[in-house]
């Protein structure tokens, strides 16, 4: 048995996070391309849920489910798109992989630099504004339950 070698470990471990990351981007432009009338919040969510289903079992078609994603990608909802798209596949990252995370600081640091004006904007009361710049039609679906 060949040794272990740990530098090409932690490279795949940097190489898995910056997949799972791109993943939730190509699946958010997907959602972009097949509805192309809708705004970035419904992109995320159907994002969410595609993910959802193929890595964690979900049936996504409980009935509850979109309402579900739609509180999850709430505040990536917030980002400005596209880059909406990569807070969420960070926020995916930090949740199934914390460790990679913890192991490779540009996951943070990306995912502090886009959520932190967002967290800033939710404490001092400007969220729903935030979230009406980015998905003007979609701004009915902003309630103070979600955030």
């Amino acid at each position: 048995m060949a040794p272990i070698n740990i530098s090409d470990q932690s490279a795949n471990g940097e190489i898995l996070g910056d997949q799972i990351v791109d993943t939730l981007v190509s699946m958010y432009e997907k959602a972009q391309r097949q509805q192309p009338q809708e705004e970035p919040h419904v992109w995320l969510g159907n994002a969410w849920l595609g993910r959802a289903e193929a890595e964690h079992e979900v049936d996504i078609h409980t009935p509850g489910m979109l309402k579900v994603a739609l509180y999850e990608t709430y505040l990536c909802s917030c980002v400005e798109p596209p880059l909406c798209a990569r807070a969420l596949g960070l926020y995916f990252l930090f949740k199934e992989q914390p460790e990679i995370v913890e192991k490779y600081p540009k996951f943070a640091k990306e995912f502090d630099e886009l959520i932190g004006p967002v967290l800033e904007a939710r404490t001092n009361g400007t969220i729903d504004a935030l979230y009406r710049l980015y998905n003007p039609n979609s701004a009915e679906h902003s309630s103070g339950s979600v955030h």
